[in-house]
């Protein structure tokens, strides 16, 4: 039984999108795909608020209107990340600081609410 050297040599040579997906795993992040992920964690810790205020929400008005209020920051933000595709180059510029900005707000409006929500027993 012989195998041609030709056969196993095409087998074994790389294939050229390969390299080209291993290029892009080892890329740093897009900036979108940051303030997704920033999204993401203020997401998750908004879906926690609006279960706990469900139920002291009555007791807590004020409570209440913060976690409102950064469910809107939050919506905003969400916007904001669709929008960036169709921004123009001046736009984009200006996206990083305004998106730092909003999600240093959200995490301290969160952080606020969680502070918040540590001193109310369940």
């Amino acid at each position: 039984m012989s195998v041609s050297l030709s056969v196993l040599a095409q087998q074994h040579a790389p294939v050229e999108g390969k390299a080209d997906a291993t290029k892009s795993e080892n890329q740093v992040p897009s900036s979108k795909a940051i303030w997704k992920k920033d999204y993401q964690e203020i997401k998750l810790k908004m879906d926690h608020f609006i279960e706990r205020v469900k139920d002291a929400g009555n007791d807590h008005p004020d409570l209440a209107r913060e976690v409102k209020t950064l469910n809107q920051m939050l919506s905003e933000f969400k916007l904001k990340i669709d929008q960036f595709d169709s921004a123009t180059n001046d736009e984009r510029e200006n996206y990083s600081n305004t998106m730092n900005q909003y999600y240093k707000r959200m995490r301290e409006a969160a952080q606020k609410i969680q502070d918040s929500l540590d001193k109310i027993k369940r």
